[in-house]
């Protein structure tokens, strides 16, 4: 079985140009609310993507950044399409809707900074694959106590290749979430292409093994698509 999966980034991008390319053809450039939520969403995720960012701009604040981003991104899409979009409306209420959250996504990434100079949280870290899709580990919970870890591929969009590691585990599941179970650790691999292992209560010993083995069915798993 094999699935292609977009992250989240990429699913949004690809259901905005769908909106904007449906109004364009009606000839219409009417004020679109699905366009409006959609883009929104957009530019949260870029807002939650830059907290995490240790590269971020610090002369401009989050929530303009994100709107930067979003916007310049998604005209490089349309214009793949030759299809020219005025969005300074869906700036404004973008802008607008997301003021509070962007504060709040401020102050979590200053704790969330602290936080990890004094090595208080799990850690996250990428696995770079040149024969594969490179993907993101992370540990749940505080270092003392982690509680699960879960891989996520980077890419905007790959494969999902289930019957590769079908050769090594056995793949339990006619549709998501599909289940491994390896040594009693149960990998749920969801539709998003996410794989989380539980690991709360377990000692460090076993949760290095589930990292070991996480790591390995997601280096398996992930695929470039050609």
């Amino acid at each position: 079985m094999r699935f292609k999966i977009l992250s989240q980034e990429a699913f949004i991008l690809h259901n905005l140009v769908e909106l904007v390319q449906n109004q364009t053809n009606r000839g219409s450039q009417q004020y679109s609310s699905e366009i409006e939520c959609s883009f929104t969403e957009l530019v949260r995720n870029w807002m939650r993507k830059l907290a995490q960012s240790s590269t971020r701009d610090g002369h401009m604040n989050i929530l303009e950044q994100a709107l930067e981003i979003a916007q310049l991104g998604l005209q490089k899409r349309l214009r793949d399409y030759d299809i020219r979009y005025d969005f300074n409306s869906y700036l404004i209420s973008a802008r607008k809707t997301l003021k509070f959250s962007a504060k709040e996504i401020t102050e979590l990434k200053e704790k969330l900074k602290r936080s990890k100079e004094i090595g208080r949280v799990g850690e996250r870290r990428r696995v770079v694959s040149d024969a594969q899709v490179s993907f993101e580990l992370v540990e749940i919970g505080l270092q003392s106590a982690i509680e699960g870890l879960i891989a996520s591929p980077i890419a905007e969009v790959c494969e999902l290749n289930l019957d590769e590691i079908n050769r090594t585990y056995q793949v339990q599941g006619d549709w998501f979430p599909f289940h491994i179970t390896i040594q009693n650790l149960v990998f749920v691999i969801d539709d998003d292409g996410t794989i989380f292992v539980s690991t709360e209560n377990l000692p460090e010993v076993l949760i290095m093994e589930a990292e070991e083995l996480l790591e390995r069915i997601a280096s398996q798993v992930y695929l470039r698509i050609k």
